[in-house]
């Protein structure tokens, strides 16, 4: 069943119990757990996600999420137990012991791994002389994810190298950079946006996560910790919207070049929700519309828009996809391009979760 077949079994408001489930089907060899590289922390990880070699990679598309800088290493290693499809880590950075500390299955140091300070110029000519290295590390990646942060010398000067190799590769290259807090000051923040136009330039999608729309969004009385811990919920939504309704077997699978088509040419938004109980559509899409990353206005604006959708298996109806995206649609400019993927999730047998990319 493909997208159209789908879209017209809505318009007959019937599927059957017994429709054949459709995506990529994958064999997942038994092997023994990756042996740790410097901790028990690193074992459990590798357990989540042993090398790609190892599973067959010739039954999946090849994820590679490209962990830039201190920050790219802690987010990625908090994502690899919090997605079920498996991606392969290369980890970049100028410093010898960060580099060390992220579980990844091939590292890449620039220059000599001190900890001095280097400036973006510094790091993106470091990164163009391990051209070589990083392109030998990402040849056959369908889909390459480059998380870092923004406004620093590692992640500001490596992610743009890094996005021009992955799209020159062929990958689908998406660029997930974090955005400084705005007390972090006026030169950090310059540093920041002209890192982003720079990989903006050379990225297929990216989609910004900005600590400050994220901090206003939040309660007075919130813990400082709930801003680190929405960002690490975006880069999830985003790595599901894109690398989970591709990949994984699913009701509705969305095709690489679709996305590609869709959201490329600028930068993405993203907004997610989740809900449980008779109202949990309405208000999952709602909270993903209006989220802070998102927003109705720019829903609005959008060109081209990513929706996917998720809940257990027996409990998701056709009736609730279809309330979804009558919704979103009625916020969408009538010739936006709208694409959605729908699959399955364990969570909760009552959760319905919404995420939306609007480029």
């Amino acid at each position: 069943m493909d997208r159209r077949d789908f879209l017209f079994s809505l318009t007959a408001s019937a599927l059957s119990a017994s429709a054949p489930v459709i995506g990529l089907a994958k064999t997942v060899a038994n092997t023994a757990p990756q042996k740790p590289f410097f901790s028990q922390r690193e074992e459990r990880l590798s357990q989540v996600t042993p090398p790609l070699a190892e599973i067959g990679d010739h039954d999946l598309l090849r994820v590679v999420v490209v962990a830039i800088g201190g920050a790219g290493g802690d987010i990625t290693a908090r994502l690899r137990p919090a997605v079920s499809y498996p991606f392969e880590t290369v980890a970049v950075d100028t410093d010898l012991i960060g580099l060390n500390r992220v579980p990844a299955q091939r590292r890449i140091l620039l220059g000599s791994g001190g900890q001095e300070q280097l400036s973006p110029n510094d790091v993106r000519l470091l990164a163009k002389s391990k051209a070589p290295e990083i392109t030998s590390a990402l040849a056959g990646a369908d889909i390459v994810l480059i998380i870092s942060s923004l406004g620093g010398g590692a992640g500001t000067g490596a992610a743009p190298v890094v996005a021009a190799i992955a799209h020159d590769l062929g990958a689908l290259t998406v660029g997930v950079p974090v955005l400084p807090f705005p007390f972090e000051g006026l030169r950090r923040n310059q540093i920041a946006a002209a890192g982003l136009n720079a990989l903006a330039r050379r990225a297929d999608i990216v989609v910004p996560i900005s600590n400050a729309d994220l901090l206003h969004s939040l309660p007075a009385g919130a813990p400082f910790s709930d801003v680190f811990a929405q960002s690490q919920t975006a880069i999830e939504n985003v790595y599901w919207g894109i690398a989970g309704v591709t990949a994984l077997q699913g009701l509705v699978s969305v095709d690489l070049e679709d996305i590609r088509t869709t959201l490329a040419g600028t930068t993405t938004g993203i907004g997610w929700g989740h809900s449980q109980g008779t109202s949990r559509t309405r208000e999952a899409t709602q909270s993903a519309m209006q989220h802070p990353l998102l927003g109705i206005d720019r829903l609005k604006a959008a060109r081209g828009i990513q929706v996917s959708i998720r809940a257990e298996r027996t409990s998701l109806k056709i009736r609730e996809i279809n309330d979804v995206m009558t919704a979103l649609r009625a916020e969408a400019q009538p010739d936006a391009m709208i694409i959605f993927g729908a699959n399955y999730h364990e969570a909760s047998p009552d959760m319905l979760e919404v995420s939306i990319l609007a480029a």
